[in-house]
């Protein structure tokens, strides 16, 4: 793997990045620049970061109606208590991504199941409030490599399971021979059974290989700063300052900007991660597989156990939605059974 810095103003088996790839680790810096930066000690950082560790109550800086004027509010609160601000990403292939994604949506009274774009990202208009990962009219595809992850962030604040509620479970794929711009919130922040748990590893080491030039102090103080970023994405309380952090990786005004962003599940206690997917990626580097119709037939949310019932399977065949009832009497419910067993039986 290529990595290189610049300065200025599941459970599912896949390969990391390889030799070919890169991560760019971009830093806006609170002096001007000379030849080399001298970047902040990791005594300064562990103070910015004590400091910041102090507000509990981030919703003084929500978004109110500017987005300019929130990203400017949060940007001058972190610089001005870290000195710098770092922005970083990698540039995948179809080796070092997951093969499928995975996006759960609940049945509505107006829902087409026959529309791709009822799979997809929310409209603008829809996409009011604040989130884990977006702003108001900003929306990002959200799903997971992992089926059971997808399901636990969705239904996360019911208390128990209606069996009634009809969802739909998609599976997307990347097209073929796509490059994919990737921002990994993975430092120090997943749980170690986590498939990625190396990833976090993987940054670390590349992330000091590309600050060879200074020193071990600074190179510690930027990855304090970038562990105490990417924890902010575990916190219950700090929706306002996760969504701020995706918001100016995903909609970066440059074309560098990240296609994905990947964060820890709280949902799952840190042991699977999330993706938050650029709405112009998911129309020009995904396509949409299959979908899942499903209920939910028993849901401890003490223990995070639910029992699943999938009654339909929809191809996408060329942009038409072909549905085959899953019937076990039947030749084509057989395999519908057998696609369902080879999806969720590692989830």
């Amino acid at each position: 793997m290529r990595w290189f810095c610049s300065f200025g103003n599941s459970t599912r088996r896949f390969q990391f990045p390889n030799h070919r790839r890169y991560l760019c680790i971009a830093v806006i810096i609170k002096r001007p620049l000379k030849n080399k930066p001298s970047l902040p000690t990791l005594e300064n950082v562990k103070k910015g970061i004590d400091e910041l560790l102090l507000i509990d109550k981030w919703d003084r800086y929500k978004i109110k109606k500017s987005p300019n004027r929130f990203e400017k509010r949060l940007n001058e609160l972190f610089m001005g208590k870290l000195q710098i601000m770092p922005y970083l990403i990698y540039l995948a292939s179809d080796t070092s991504l997951p093969k499928q994604f995975y996006r759960l949506r609940k049945q509505t009274a107006s829902f087409n199941e026959r529309l791709i774009s009822e799979y997809s990202y929310p409209p603008n208009h829809y996409v009011k409030t604040v989130q884990r990962a977006n702003i108001p009219y900003h929306p990002v595809f959200y799903c997971s490599d992992n089926p059971s992850t997808a399901i636990q962030e969705t239904i996360k604040d019911d208390e128990k399971a209606n069996e009634k509620a009809v969802y739909y479970m998609s599976e997307w794929t990347t097209r073929d021979e796509q490059d994919i711009r990737v921002c990994p919130y993975i430092f120090d922040n997943v749980a170690e059974t986590n498939p990625y748990r190396r990833l976090s590893e993987i940054n670390k080491i590349k992330l000091f290989e590309q600050m060879a030039e200074h020193t071990e102090d600074e190179k510690n103080g930027m990855f304090e700063i970038l562990k105490f970023l990417s924890n902010l994405f575990t916190y219950e309380n700090t929706y306002v300052v996760s969504s701020y952090l995706a918001y100016i990786n995903l909609y970066a005004p440059h074309n560098f900007r990240p296609d994905i962003f990947i964060y820890p599940s709280v949902q799952t206690n840190k042991t699977t991660v999330n993706f938050a997917i650029h709405p112009n990626a998911v129309i020009e580097k995904l396509k949409l597989k299959r979908i899942f119709k499903l209920r939910l037939t028993e849901y401890n949310k003490i223990a995070n156990k639910y029992t699943v019932s999938i009654s339909w399977v929809g191809h996408n065949d060329n942009g038409v939605i072909r549905w085959t009832e899953v019937d076990k009497d039947t030749d084509k419910g057989k395999e519908m059974i057998k696609e369902i067993q080879t999806v969720f039986s590692d989830s």
